[in-house]
């Protein structure tokens, strides 16, 4: 069976131009002027957000052993989100998996604010 595809030419007059079906969709992403590309193993495991989650919650095992450079650490999660949105989410949830507090927390209510160097809660 033949598909039917819309061409238009140079003098704005519409033209059909009919071809198999087969070598459409073969062929079809190029035709429309997007190439594809595949990607490399180490590509796709870039991109894999449980492979990356494996790899960010070992990066935070450090936060809970004692002895280790805890800021540090929290750093490096840091920068790591910062890299590029696909690091975002994974580390992230490894950056907030361990607080040394709960004073992080209590910071993201707005009710909590910092008076005369202290930080008590305010009535809203």
């Amino acid at each position: 069976m033949a598909r039917r595809i819309r061409v238009s030419g140079t003098n704005r007059v519409r033209r059909h131009l009919y071809f198999p079906k087969n070598w459409i969709e073969s062929i079809g992403p190029f035709f429309m002027g997007v190439a594809v590309v595949a990607k490399s193993p180490r590509q796709r495991a870039m991109e894999n957000q449980d492979i990356l989650g494996e790899i960010f919650n070992i990066i935070g095992l450090d936060l809970e052993a004692p002895g280790n450079n805890v800021s540090q650490t929290r750093k490096d999660l840091f920068y790591a989100a910062r890299t590029c949105r696909i690091f975002l989410d994974p580390a992230i949830n490894a950056l907030w998996r361990v607080l040394p507090s709960l004073f992080p927390l209590l910071k993201l209510l707005p009710s909590f604010q910092l008076v005369n160097n202290q930080y008590v809660r305010l009535k809203c």
